[in-house]
């Protein structure tokens, strides 16, 4: 529904070994198939997944500021 509404795409990521790992491998695979540009902004839910957990937080944000914010914080 959100497609629809707001022109949001939703992507599925495959596992990874860390947080940083996941957020590269997307970003780079979305950039490398031309969906995403450094200046587009983005949106990705966190939190503890599976029973019991849920998202805790959502986060909208340019490809660019996400990367550089993955290489400060993350792991």
């Amino acid at each position: 529904e959100l497609s629809l509404s707001y022109g949001v795409y939703p992507r599925l990521t495959e596992p990874g070994s860390s947080k940083s790992d996941i957020m590269h491998k997307t970003v780079a695979k979305l950039k490398k198939k031309g969906i995403l540009d450094d200046n587009d902004l983005v949106a990705y839910l966190g939190g503890s997944f599976g029973i019991g957990g849920g998202t805790t937080y959502l986060e909208i944000i340019t490809v660019d500021g996400l990367i550089n914010k993955i290489d400060r914080y993350v792991d």
